[in-house]
């Protein structure tokens, strides 16, 4: 509330007893002064003011007798006054050899200055006109080239006659392989060089025009070094020569055959300049009998404090699934020694690598669970890849309004920063998410994690994120990389092949979605509105309309319609057990996102939802990789 002040001195405040305490919470009082057309009444300042004022009045007396360091100077300093008289004169005798007229010795010396012209004359010689023999050679110096035997040359102009050819050795090209040669780079400091306090110069706006003649004279410049002659760019000519061409005798490597995209896989043309895999993977065949040598190694990673130090799990399970940021690892530990090693304590996590038939992952323990019994012990660990470090409650809740526009890709890499975590965002070629701009303000979030804003963004458009294995990384790629109704043409890229023989068990589960053919997909507030159509259909069964925020560009309103429709159709879940081969035969590792072509009859091509791979334990032994696949009909 508001108090009114009273009009003159109607109102006086007096103030007593202890100080005052304002309360702790500042929102339980709040005094808010005002006038509203009335005079401020300002009280009458307290008695011990009035007494202080004595120290601002008049001074008193003694000061009088202070003007006596301000009187004229004591009549001793009047005697100084003698330092401007005139000088008194001195003997001349004592000066007379330094400012007198110059010595007779020097009058010997200016006989060299005096008659000039009977010096001129015994040297008048040197200065006289050419000798009459000069021109002759001189004007043969540069007569006329021959032009009749020039012809012999084949050559557009002739070639200098014989006299011409010992002045033409002055031009040889020269330094044609040094660097160029700048002035700015080799130019000598100044001749004049300030010493400390010794001239200040000041400029005020007016342009400075030095003196000729004295009293004084500046001449500031600098010296440039001598150099030979430079040709420029000569050397650059022979740096733009056609490429070589080779393996003309190639030609289209397919041909006929039942899994020709298998072989297409493994066949490069390595034009000039590229350079394929070293080691290309073997090709996957149908085989009577498949032999693989198992390898399954665990360390925990000491980063630099020492070796790594091996440890014993035993029923390690590692999985991911296409909607997952990271990895999962569950496993059963040996003894508690071994527990005592990767537990959480109260420095952190500790980090662990599985190794598995050459491929590798990264984890951080974030659990762990102990069941004792008489004369049984049993103890098991869960951990997530490093990616978990994005996410609460290892990195802290944020809220952010970008007031300028920027790029999603860019936005993304901004919660990176300072984390250590790279993101993998390919935009430039077919099959991946596009990049589009936020106008100013439409960016904004309210506590979120980094890794929330970062699969926001790329659910925004249609993709996911997927985690590496071993590095601090992820990628951001679309969950239809192709769409299902082109899986079955020649041009779509396959990413693995698994032959029927290689199958170890297989279950399917029906899982049929509407089949809609077109979507509405626009921004909630700013953006454009685009209707999606499948092609080739008629556009007839429309899905419930996509709004959202971020959806503010027609390339990514287009990339999440078609991911929508994607999803849609009769389909099934294939579950299919398969080896985990190493990077050098297929199948290798199947990640989530890619496609897998399952070769039996007839072959069909399914995307990967979810990698499952399990062991029995650390060594040798059986492992399996269980692949859960979208099959559309």
């Amino acid at each position: 509330m508001t108090y009114p002040l009273q009009a003159g001195d109607a109102v006086r405040f007096s103030f007593f007893g202890s100080v005052y305490t304002p309360p702790p919470d500042g929102n339980l009082l709040q005094l808010n002064l005002a006038t509203s057309g009335v005079v401020i009444a300002f009280p009458e300042p307290p008695s011990l003011v009035v007494r202080v004022a004595s120290a601002w009045g008049e001074g008193t007396n003694q000061s009088a007798t202070s003007p006596t360091g301000w009187n004229d100077a004591a009549e001793k300093s009047t005697y100084v006054t003698s330092c401007h008289q005139q000088a008194a004169e001195l003997p001349a005798e004592d000066r007379s050899l330094g400012w007198d007229t110059v010595p007779s010795q020097e009058k010997v010396t200016g006989v060299g200055w005096s008659k000039a012209k009977e010096q001129e004359a015994e040297t008048e010689t040197r200065w006289s006109a050419t000798k009459p023999t000069d021109p002759s050679p001189t004007l043969g110096c540069w007569g006329k080239a021959q032009s009749t035997d020039s012809l012999a040359t084949k050559a557009l102009w002739g070639q200098p006659a014989i006299k011409n050819l010992a002045y033409a050795t002055r031009w040889f090209r020269v330094d044609t392989t040094s660097p160029e040669w700048r002035l700015n780079d080799n130019r000598k400091p100044p001749l004049w060089n300030d010493p400390p306090g010794a001239l200040a110069f000041r400029f005020q706006g007016v342009v400075y025009h030095p003196q000729s003649m004295p009293p004084i004279w500046f001449q500031f410049g600098g010296s440039i070094s001598e150099h030979p002659i430079q040709p420029k760019d000569s050397p650059l000519g022979i740096r733009w020569l056609q490429v070589t061409q080779h393996n003309l005798s190639a030609r289209v490597p397919w041909g006929e055959g039942r899994y020709e995209r298998i072989r297409d896989k493994i066949k490069q043309i390595p034009y000039s300049g590229e350079k394929g895999p070293e080691t290309p993977p073997e090709p996957a065949e149908n085989k009577d009998c498949y032999l693989l040598m198992n390898t399954v190694n665990v360390v925990r990673l000491n980063y630099g404090e020492g070796d790594d130090t091996p440890i014993e799990l035993l029923d390690i399970s590692i999985e991911l699934d296409i909607d997952s940021f990271t990895w999962q690892l569950q496993a059963t530990v040996a003894n508690r020694a071994t527990l005592a090693m990767i537990e959480p304590d109260a420095a952190g996590t500790k980090d662990i690598r599985v190794t598995i038939n050459g491929w590798e992952w990264v984890f951080m323990v974030e659990s762990y669970s102990a069941q004792r019994s008489f004369n049984r012990e049993r103890y098991s660990i869960r951990g997530q890849s490093r990616t978990r470090l994005l996410s609460e409650p290892y990195a802290p809740l944020r809220t952010k309004t970008e007031a300028s526009p920027i790029n999603a890709k860019q936005a993304a890499q901004v919660e990176l920063t300072d984390t250590g975590f790279t993101l993998t965002w390919d935009t430039s070629s077919t099959g991946t998410t596009p990049d589009w701009t936020f106008p100013a303000g439409v960016f904004s979030y309210v506590d979120q994690s980094p890794m929330q804003v970062i699969a926001k963004v790329a659910t925004t458009a249609g993709a996911v994120v997927i985690p590496a294995t071993d590095t601090d990384s992820f990628l951001v790629q679309p969950r239809y990389k192709f769409s299902p109704w082109a899986w079955g043409e020649i041009s779509t890229p396959i990413d693995h092949s698994v032959p029927e023989s290689m199958v170890l068990n297989m279950s399917v589960e029906w899982s049929p979605e509407p089949a809609h053919n077109v979507v509405y997909v626009s921004g909630t507030y700013e953006g454009v509105a685009v209707e999606v159509t499948r092609s080739s259909t008629a556009g007839d069964k429309p899905a419930p309309d996509i709004i959202e925020d971020w959806l503010v560009d027609v390339a990514v309103n287009t990339e999440r319609g078609r991911n929508f429709l994607s999803g849609g159709g009769p389909q099934a879940v294939v579950n299919m057990d398969i080896p985990l081969t190493n990077s050098e035969q297929e199948p290798g590792l199947v990640l989530p996102g890619e496609l897998v072509e399952v070769m039996e009859t007839p072959s069909w091509v399914g995307l990967c939802l979810s990698t499952h791979i399990k062991t029995g334990s650390s060594g040798s032994g059986r492992v399996v990789q269980t692949l859960g696949l979208e099959k559309h009909y």
